[in-house]
Parts: C-alpha cells; structure tokens; sequence
C-alpha cells in the first residue's frame, strides 16, 4: 500500500473513531431518565383533552412530560407530575376518573405520574 493511502485510511479511521461515542452519547442521553411501558386501553378514553382509541400504547414519561405513541407516532403528550408511592407497583396501568386517566402507573416502580 502507498504511504497516502494508508494516511487516507488512518485519517478516516480516527474521524470515526471520535464520531461514534458522540453519536452514542447523544442517542443515550435522550431518553436519560425516562420511563418506559406499555398499556392496553380497553376502551376509549381521554388525557390532556385528547381521546385515545382502545388497544395498545407505548408509554414515555419524563420528569416533564409523558407521551403516548401508537407505531411510533405520538398521539398524545401531556405534563407530569410525579408522585411517590409506598411500595412499587406489580403492573403497569392507568386510574381513570370516569374516562380521564388521572394516574400512570409504572410495573416495577414506586413512583407514578398524577394527571391534572
């Protein structure tokens, strides 16, 4: 191999070697601190003003805010409020008032979000 190639090798090689744990870095960060579950709604109910259609959701809550996502896509994004609860909970799941979601609470965790 030609002394400029391998120079053109090792420049390329060392531009992703300081890529990639940025890249990295940043994808972690973005979900830093977050919750994650799934809920099946049985029915159709309401958060923040938005219905939500029965079946299955992704559920994102961060110390700001929680997202409901169907494929992906958010179809709802409401503040949080967080609470602390006496002992972690077996399952994920909603507490409705009538057909608003008042609480989110999160399997596995001792602390649920409050929907005002």
């Amino acid at each position: 191999m030609s002394r400029a190639l391998v120079t053109r090798l090792l420049t390329v090689a060392l531009v992703l070697a300081m890529t990639i744990p940025v890249v990295g870095a940043k994808v972690l960060s973005k979900d830093n601190g977050a919750v994650k579950t799934s809920i099946t709604l049985s029915s159709p109910v309401t958060i923040g003003g938005k219905q939500l259609k029965a079946g299955e959701y992704s559920v994102i809550a961060d110390e700001s805010k929680v997202t409901f996502k169907v494929d992906g896509k958010v179809v709802a994004e409401v503040p949080a409020q967080w609470q602390d609860a006496n002992s972690k909970f077996d399952a994920s799941g909603v507490v409705l008032e009538g057909n608003d979601i008042r609480e989110i609470r999160f399997g596995g965790k001792s602390r649920y979000v409050v929907i005002r």
